[in-house]
C-alpha cells in the first residue's frame, strides 16, 4: 500500500488497515466548463487490507463515479474497473473530465 503514502488518514476497516484520502478536484482550472463537466468533484481514494485501489467521485448533479485502479511503479494509473452510478461499466464510457481527477489523484498519492 505503497501508493497511498503515510499521509493516508485511518479509516475504519475490519482490522484497521483501510486508508482513505479525501480531496476536491477543480474542473474548471483544468479547462472544462459549462455542461462539458461539473465545475468541482469531490474524491475519496481508499486502499484497503487487499491492496485494492477505489476512487469514489461525488459529481453532483452529474453523477457519482467510481474507479478501481492500479499504481506502476512510476505512480501512473492504470483504471482497471469503472462504475457509474454504482452500475459496471466500461472504462472508455467515462466522460472526458474523469483523466483530470485520475491526473490529480496520481499527483496526491506521489506527494505532489
Amino acid at each position: 500500500m505503497g501508493a497511498l503514502g503515510s499521509g493516508m488518514a485511518q479509516a475504519d476497516g475490519h482490522d484497521g488497515s483501510a486508508r482513505t484520502e479525501h480531496f476536491d478536484c477543480d474542473l474548471v482550472a483544468h479547462g472544462f466548463e459549462g455542461e462539458q463537466a461539473p465545475p468541482n468533484v469531490y474524491v475519496e481514494v481508499s486502499a484497503d487490507y487487499n491492496d485494492s485501489l477505489v476512487a469514489i467521485i461525488a459529481a453532483g448533479s452529474a453523477g457519482r463515479y467510481s474507479i478501481d485502479f492500479s499504481v506502476d511503479s512510476l505512480g501512473r494509473i492504470d483504471v482497471e474497473k469503472a462504475y457509474i452510478e454504482g452500475m459496471r461499466s466500461d472504462v472508455d464510457e467515462l466522460p472526458d473530465w474523469i483523466d483530470a481527477v485520475v491526473d490529480k489523484i496520481e499527483r496526491v498519492l506521489t506527494g505532489e
